[in-house]
């Protein structure tokens, strides 16, 4: 039986469509080691960080310039690219457009931006597309053969769930570090645009941590907004358009809580994003998977015996995972012990399902080698982190134990009092949570393949 082809509108080699995954991909980059180079403590001048930043563009162009059939699309692609990862990375640079104010109120609103801002920006963006440009062409020059192209919608899902996991580490750092209130005022920032709070204000952990987080959900809700109008304007399913839509409206609804999670100070809102989150990521995870060419071009051949029992496992351990995700985010924002020792005893029942269902994907019959190779590399990734997550949750039960409770979040107007953060015992907690959301999204990626290749052999004739 032949594979079936669903014509998704987004031919491979769709320009505009690969310089939408560039850009945005190229962002994503840019965004996390911007990040990472501006932490307190780290906190590099403009003179080392910028140049650290450009690479990343620099390496996305390059990466992405391989896969182009000649050097004119590489140009094309790689100065759109760059355009576009310039224009976006705009959201963040603006803490840099703005003057250092006097004392620690920023100024309210635009009204601190420094007379050449729009000038610094055009420069920018340029600056962006030229590197964008070089990289591309050079890695079009450095590839023997240009790499298989994929389809660009398809990648573009995959970048949006990249997008999704700094936002999700540096939420579980704020709520580790107790920066939740730090930042005065939503969507505002102490009543400046939110965009343009100065980096001068930024020295204090709690406020950095929490402002960041802020500006990558601004980023998560940006690029769900590109994806589903790409979805709705281009592809033919309509429960998958109907998905991309609630995963818009979902992430606003997420943003929305977020903020008043902040303006009434609410432990219970802070549960509610927390679980909300990861939910959503999950469910973003399962719309790229119902996109890629695997999902979509499924026949009854490549399903096996045993798919079916994958498909129970699975779909038990999405169930389980989720209880867990409840109770450990209970006992993060309500400081509630009960759900802390609900939530170490149940861990036992979730890696037991984890590890039956990645040893049961990896010996799974060879059917075709393309859908083989790929549930023995998803049962490998399950297992590694079902056991890394295993381990973390011990260690982090007894940092919990020999450090004490967590305590109420520290408020924006007792920065100054607030305690040094046990950095370590922050850490600890923060990969536990991040592992557990890359947990949680193994489990649904392997029950969606599960689900559809049980799906495509009950929908074959019968012989």
């Amino acid at each position: 039986m032949n594979s079936t082809q669903i014509d998704t509108g987004n031919a491979p080699d769709s320009l505009a469509g690969r310089i939408l995954v560039t850009g945005f991909a190229a962002t994503v980059a840019m965004w996390v080691v911007s990040f990472v180079t501006h932490l307190p403590g780290i906190d590099l001048s403009p003179a080392l960080a910028g140049p650290i930043v450009l690479a990343a563009l620099f390496v996305v162009a390059f990466m992405q310039g391989r896969r182009t059939p000649s050097v004119s699309k590489a140009v094309q692609l790689g100065l759109g690219g760059g355009l576009l990862a310039g224009l976006v990375t705009l959201l963040i640079l603006g803490s840099y457009l703005v003057e250092t104010p006097a004392g620690d109120a920023p100024a309210p609103g635009a009204e601190g931006l420094k007379p050449g801002a729009t000038i610094a920006a055009l420069g920018f963006i340029g600056a962006c597309g030229v590197l964008g440009l070089i990289g591309a062409i050079i890695g079009r020059a450095a590839a023997h053969s240009p790499h298989p192209p994929r389809n660009p919608l398809a990648a573009f899902a995959i970048v949006a769930c990249f997008s999704v996991v700094p936002l999700i580490v540096v939420g579980g750092a704020v709520t580790s570090t107790g920066s939740g209130m730090a930042v005065k005022g939503w969507p505002d920032s102490y009543g400046a645009n939110m965009f343009l709070y100065p980096i001068s204000l930024m020295n204090n952990p709690h406020i950095y941590l929490e402002h960041t987080h802020r500006l990558f959900g601004s980023l998560v809700g940006l690029t769900t907004l590109v994806l589903m109008i790409w979805v709705l304007a281009k592809e033919p399913r309509k429960w998958v358009k109907y998905w991309a839509v609630a995963l818009f409206v979902l992430v606003v609804v997420q943003g929305v809580l977020g903020g008043l999670r902040v303006n009434n100070v609410s432990r219970g809102l802070a549960l509610g994003h927390g679980v909300l989150a990861q939910v959503f990521f999950c469910l973003l995870v399962a719309h790229a998977a119902h996109l890629s060419s695997i999902y979509r071009n499924a026949v009854a051949s490549w399903a096996g015996e045993k798919d079916r029992k994958i498909k129970g496992i699975t779909t038990g351990l999405v169930h389980a995972t989720f209880l867990q995700l409840i109770l450990g985010a209970a006992y993060r924002h309500l400081d509630q012990m009960h759900a802390l020792w609900t939530h170490a005893g149940f861990s036992l029942v979730v890696a037991v399902m984890a590890m039956i269902a990645g040893f049961m994907l990896r010996a799974r019959p060879a059917t075709d080698p393309a859908i083989s190779r790929w549930t023995h590399s998803l049962g490998t990734a399950l297992l590694a982190v079902v056991v890394a997550q295993f381990v973390m949750g011990w260690i982090a039960l007894f940092a919990i134990m020999t450090g004490g409770g967590r305590g109420e979040p520290v408020m924006y107007d007792q920065l100054g009092s607030a305690p040094a953060i046990d950095v370590l015992k922050a850490l600890i907690a923060t990969a536990h949570q991040a592992n557990g959301a890359l947990l949680f999204a193994l489990a649904t990626l392997a029950m969606i393949f599960a689900r559809r290749l049980v799906a495509v052999r009950d929908a074959a004739p019968s012989a």
